[in-house]
């Protein structure tokens, strides 16, 4: 079996090992200190057994004050092979005797390790003076050194032969049957017959469970395997199924992912688009909605609603053609999640070609809008633009002008020509309104009967380009008109004028501060103009005095 620094055994050996190791670390400084303490115990009792021996002979020669017999005594007791220095001092602390390491004079390393008083030979009562015995540390310790050695030695022998002993019965064991086990393993083909043999010894024990199970395994990786075979069979004959619908289908799908990428999209999609396979590829490396869609914010609102109420939603979007052209398609949007908080979810969308219809119903909404005789916007279109055109301005702070025009003489016209009469009268009176006004955006527009409107963009009632139109309404509407067969009729028109801010803050307010001004102008006589109340009028300097007259009498 080849030695590997990955293989459990190897891991097993070295466990052992460290653990060996560690516990004969432990051991030998356990050992060393006991050794330790033995020997300064032993060395300690040997040195008192000495001073016993000689302490009487010290106290005489203390007490007769012999110098020489005590340097004997003491050099004696210096000898010793524990000892490292000895002093003997007499009762006043004065040094009599010295011997050891230590030179005379020198003073004494640290307390000593032992000290015995010596009393007088005569009297018992009386201290003569004290021994100290400095021990020599140094040489216990190399002999508990030596003592530890050998043990440790001993105990470092037994935990090999305790490695040994382990290793052995792991290899035989473990190893080398899961050695051969992992053999088998790597031999085996997936989805093979081949099963794992069961060795022999090892048919109750934790391997042999080991065997058994991994054989159940096979058998159901086998039967999985060839299940799953016939299964991708199947997908394929359906994947290829849905392929040709999902690319021969009228409705166009398509997959957005992070940041709107196009992740899969059918020939519809293309086609709707204006796009071939090249371009296809390149928006796809692309925010494909940014690119398609005209109006970002409804396209992010409708993804908004599918998200939040987790349910599929449909909106009528305006697509932009890569040729430029617009299209109109109904799209169905739904959301799915990431497995992940911090994912972006998957858009999916179905899109369906409504341009024939949207056009169809935006012709039905502006025939429902518009006037049948005249062409003007009716009543309904005139609520609906006027409103609009206010919120536009207060949006951006600017200002609009709205006339209210009605015919003088109109009912007179009818009686006496005929309502056809009427009717040619109130086309040519639309077209003259027509002509009166500034830019296309500007309203014109018939209430009913009558009744008409201009609405001015961007015009306060007292600007002075705005009276000058009231002006030539006036003057346009009294013109002669053609009824037929050479005979013509004559109208008149009065207005009111109001405007926004000024005199409304909404499309009714300037209808009715309108309507209230030019019932004014009835009262004073027709065929005339008046700003609604608040506002102030000016006329131009190079007016007639009776123009300027007219305009003094329209001053609110």
């Amino acid at each position: 079996m080849a030695a590997s620094s990955h293989t459990l055994h190897t891991r097993f050996v070295w466990i052992v090992l460290r653990v060996a190791l560690a516990s004969t670390l432990i051991a030998a400084l356990v050992i060393y200190q006991y050794a330790l303490a033995s020997r300064r115990s032993d060395g300690a009792e040997a040195v008192q057994g000495v001073v016993s021996s000689i302490e009487r002979t010290l106290a005489i020669g203390l007490y007769a004050k012999d110098k020489v017999l005590l340097k004997e005594l003491v050099d004696g007791l210096a000898r010793h092979p524990l000892v490292r220095d000895v002093s003997v001092v007499d009762a006043a602390q004065l040094e009599l005797a010295r011997g050891g390491a230590s030179q005379a004079g020198a003073a004494h390393s640290g307390a000593p390790d032992f000290e015995t008083s010596l009393v007088s030979p005569f009297d018992p009562g009386e201290t003569v003076g004290r021994l100290r015995v400095w021990i020599n540390q140094r040489a216990i310790a190399a002999k508990a050194r030596q003592q530890a050695a050998v043990l440790i030695i001993a105990v470092a022998l037994a935990m090999a032969g305790v490695v040994l002993a382990f290793n052995a019965v792991a290899l035989r064991a473990l190893s080398r049957p899961m050695h051969r086990l992992s053999d088998e393993l790597k031999a085996m083909q997936p989805g093979g017959g081949g099963r794992l043999t069961l060795q022999s010894g090892h048919a109750e024990d934790e391997i042999g469970v080991v065997i058994q199970a991994a054989n159940q395994l096979l058998e159901a990786q086998q039967r999985a395997i060839e299940q799953e075979r016939g299964l991708r069979q199947e997908i394929a004959r359906m994947e290829a199924q849905y392929r040709q619908i999902f690319d021969t289908t009228s409705a166009g799908i398509f997959v957005l992912g992070t940041g709107g990428r196009l992740i899969n999209s059918n020939r519809a999609v293309a086609r709707v688009i204006g796009a071939d396979e090249a371009e296809m590829r390149r928006l796809g490396a692309t925010d494909f909605a940014a690119t398609v869609f005209c109006d970002r914010g409804r396209w992010e609102a409708t993804v908004a609603e599918a998200r939040r109420t987790a349910s599929t939603t449909s909106a009528d979007l305006e697509l932009r053609r890569l040729d430029g052209s617009h299209r109109w398609v109904h799209c169905l949007i739904s959301v799915q999640e990431g497995e992940r908080p911090e994912q972006e979810p998957i858009v999916e969308g179905v899109l369906y070609d409504v341009t024939q219809r949207r056009d169809a119903e935006t012709r039905a909404a502006r025939q429902a809008e518009l006037d049948a005789l005249t062409g003007l916007a009716n009543r309904r279109g005139i609520e609906r633009l006027l409103e609009q055109k206010v919120d536009e301005a207060r949006a951006a702070g600017g200002s609009l002008t709205l006339m209210f025009i009605d015919l003088d003489g109109f009912k007179s016209v009818n009686d006496t020509y005929g309502h056809d009469a009427g009717d040619a009268v109130l086309v040519e009176c639309a077209r003259r309104l027509r002509g009166a006004v500034r830019r296309k955006s500007d309203i014109v527009g018939r209430l009913g009967g009558d009744e008409m409107v201009l609405v001015l963009e961007h015009a306060d009632p007292t600007d002075p380009a705005v009276l000058e139109v009231a002006r030539l309404v006036v003057r346009g509407m009294a013109q002669p008109i053609l009824v037929g067969a050479g005979r013509t009729a004559q109208v008149g028109a009065s207005i009111g004028v109001a405007g926004f801010p000024r005199h409304g803050a909404d499309g009714a307010g300037l209808m009715r501060a309108a309507d209230a001004a030019m019932y004014a102008v009835k009262r004073a006589g027709k065929s005339d103009f008046r700003v609604a109340e608040g506002a102030v009028a000016e006329a131009p300097a190079d007016h007639a005095p009776a123009d300027q007259a007219r305009v003094a009498s329209n001053t609110a």
